[in-house]
């Protein structure tokens, strides 16, 4: 359970909630932080009730949480360090270009997510400032 509170805490913090905020009346901030750090679980309506809180939908969690697991293998990729210590541009908008022809295809969430991630990795790493 310890990566389901790894993307909840992503995800309040990309929302710039705090624990409080998050937890209402229903949990406290300690429990909340207790999950997010791989400590603790929460009963699944807790876990509902705080996605509610910060305004995400059930099929929104599940996106990110597939996403996490191809971007951290992603990461970990020869190829892509490669790229990214190399300023090589190429491979970002091959990458951003494929991804770009699932989702038209295919319509997943995921690939939106890669799109924009290579856009950042291109920007950040191989475009000059």
């Amino acid at each position: 359970m310890g990566t389901y509170g790894k993307i909840f805490k992503l995800i309040r913090e990309s929302k710039n909630m705090s624990l409080k905020e998050v937890a209402g009346d229903f949990v406290t901030p300690a429990q909340l932080s207790r999950f997010e750090n791989g400590k603790s679980n929460l009963s699944v309506d807790t876990f509902f009730y705080c996605l509610r809180r910060m305004n995400v939908v059930e099929g929104e969690f599940s996106t990110l949480y597939q996403s996490y697991f191809h971007i951290d293998n992603l990461f970990s990729s020869e190829e892509f360090v490669r790229a990214v210590y190399s300023h090589n541009s190429q491979y970002m908008d091959d990458r951003i270009l494929y991804h770009q022809a699932e989702y038209d295809r295919d319509g997943r969430s995921f690939d939106r997510v890669m799109v924009a991630a290579f856009h950042i990795f291109k920007q950040q790493w191989c475009d000059p400032d």
